[in-house]
């Protein structure tokens, strides 16, 4: 009966190499084994790799489909420079040993964290989902209103506006959670741009990790 099991089961999957792996390999500038797609699958592991200051991750999944991570340092965050409004601090990522900066907010009437990614470098032909991923840190307050979260796509440059409102005081406090803003299928290139953005009453307590753009499924 095991040999017979055995003889029906299909073959693994043969691994291929991802879409544009060369080209995001240069840009941030890692050098992994690429002698064959097994070795490569390997050596990127299910953590991925970051780029040399940390600010981008990127790994791929069970179906070979790429992954990417944008960290809170790589967006572009009102005030975040101003440290009576904002304070850096890192963390440790998960599932690894890799430290990465994330930007808490400590006092702000005006809300708005930027980012752009270049979507030639998803997978084409898959259904992709962009989240914003945060917590709230006590004392928290001033998120009476609900928190705009858009996106804005290379080929339909009118879609993005307040596509998610999300009410920000109903999240679970101290634990990192992904906000979904949008979801698209991959396939022309070009910059996309996500936004979290609320202005009006004194804020504080938000946490930013950073953007995951991964498939839905």
């Amino acid at each position: 009966m095991i040999e017979e099991l055995h003889e029906e089961m299909e073959p693994a999957a043969k691994k291929s190499f991802p879409h544009k792996y060369q080209e995001i390999l240069g840009d941030f500038k890692a050098r992994i084994d690429t002698s064959s797609p097994e070795n490569f699958h390997s050596a990127l592991g299910k953590t991925g790799i970051f780029d040399q200051q940390r600010k981008h991750r990127y790994w791929v999944d069970e179906k070979g489909r790429n992954c990417f991570m944008v960290y809170a340092r790589a967006l572009r965050i009102a005030w975040s420079g101003n440290r009576r409004q904002w304070r850096w601090y890192t963390e440790r990522e998960n599932n690894s040993d890799v430290l990465v900066e994330v930007a808490e907010l400590l006092r702000a009437y005006w809300l708005e964290v930027h980012g752009v990614f270049e979507t030639g470098y998803l997978t084409p032909g898959t259904k992709y989902e962009v989240s914003y991923v945060i917590k709230m840190k006590e004392p928290s307050s001033g998120w009476d209103d609900k928190v705009d979260f858009s996106l804005t796509l290379p080929q339909n440059p009118t879609r993005g506006l307040n596509i998610n409102k999300t009410d920000l005081k109903q999240i679970s406090r101290d634990d990192w959670i992904s906000i979904r803003v949008d979801e698209f299928t991959s396939g022309q290139s070009g910059k996309m741009d996500f936004m979290l953005r609320q202005p009006g009453r004194l804020k504080t307590g938000l946490v930013i990790k950073g953007v995951t753009i991964r498939p839905t499924t």
